[in-house]
């Protein structure tokens, strides 16, 4: 079982655009206060999936994601799971390509032992 942390955190800055190869990606950098990790860089992102992070974080747009605050699920390598700061809406990548969007309870996280912090 993977060890897991679920914690506050802030973001700091946002990519959206082509990596090195052409490849679209995107990375939300994320401050913990006093340390950070990014969210993103998945390989094939679609127009949907970037909705789905609007949607999660309760942002109209993009541009507005700077300075939101946001609950993460977070391994020692990779933010696993975002989440609204106040509401029980999560958004995480899965390895089959698919996210799971829905409350923390619907997330496929049986590899996990997640604590709070």
């Amino acid at each position: 079982m993977k060890r897991a942390t679920k914690e506050n955190a802030k973001i700091e800055s946002t990519f959206l655009g082509r990596e090195d190869h052409g490849i679209p990606t995107f990375f939300l950098h994320l401050d913990y206060g006093g340390s950070g990790q990014g969210f993103g860089g998945r390989v094939g992102v679609t127009c949907d999936n970037l909705m789905q992070v609007l949607e999660t974080l309760s942002a109209s747009s993009w541009e507005k994601l700077p300075g939101v605050l946001l609950r993460t699920i977070w391994t020692y390598d990779r933010v696993v799971a975002i989440g609204h700061i106040t509401k029980d809406v999560w958004l995480m990548p899965t390895n089959d390509g698919n996210w799971a969007m829905g409350t923390y309870a619907s997330l496929p996280l049986d590899d996990y032992e997640v604590e709070s912090r």
